[in-house]
């Protein structure tokens, strides 16, 4: 939180609404800072084990809850570990204006629901925290390398056309003195680039959906 402060970012906290009702503070701290909430479920459970009416359930309980402890509503979803076949059509019952159950692009794009165009964030895992986690990276120098390339590549292709890199951080996992550092000179190196947007994915979405709507 300090270090997003520090360097003017806002950021997407993806919540479950249970984790918040255990910690207060942070849903109100993350409203009054001004960052972005997306839904990622109610508890930490696989939604696909669910039936239709049960998943229903379970996504409009987290809404409730994440706007109780937040003051916001979200307006995003990630499910985790993947959707249901389901998944979509209740998102889009329940009012929300996309997901980021996609990590096949490097861009936002439209799918259908019910035969109207639905919005898809995507997100990516290669540049995930987790992998320090799974062996991948020991060290914060490893992180800043893999996000500094995978920075450099795409502003190149933006060049041409936007494009996004999603970065996925944990506080248990980078809210680590020696790996938080990483965070600190990636948003530095990133910062010192002209026409780079550091945006929540509801900006995003709404940028998208506004200069790109569905044909």
């Amino acid at each position: 939180m300090r270090l997003f402060e520090e360097y003017e970012v806002k950021a997407t906290f993806f919540a479950c609404g249970m984790a918040l009702e255990q910690n207060p503070p942070l849903g109100r701290e993350i409203n009054a800072r001004g960052h972005d909430v997306c839904g990622h479920g109610l508890r930490w459970v696989e939604q696909w084990h669910l039936d239709r009416d049960s998943e229903k359930e379970s996504i409009h309980r987290a809404v409730e809850l994440i706007e109780k402890m937040t003051g916001r509503r979200p307006l995003g979803w990630f499910t985790k570990s993947g959707p249901s076949l389901n998944t979509r059509e209740i998102l889009a019952e329940e009012g929300f204006l996309y997901d980021c159950d996609g990590i096949n692009d490097d861009l936002p794009y439209y799918t259908e629901v019910k035969g109207k165009p639905w919005l898809v964030v995507p997100y990516a895992f290669d540049s995930n925290d987790g992998k320090y986690w799974r062996g991948a990276w020991s060290n914060g120098e490893q992180f800043f390398s893999y996000l500094k390339d995978s920075f450099d590549m795409l502003y190149k292709e933006g060049a041409t056309h936007p494009k996004m890199l999603s970065i996925g951080l944990h506080s248990r996992v980078s809210g680590r003195p020696g790996r938080a550092m990483a965070v600190a000179r990636f948003i530095e190196y990133a910062k010192g680039f002209p026409r780079v947007w550091f945006a929540g994915r509801d900006e995003i979405a709404r940028w998208w959906l506004e200069r790109c709507p569905p044909k």
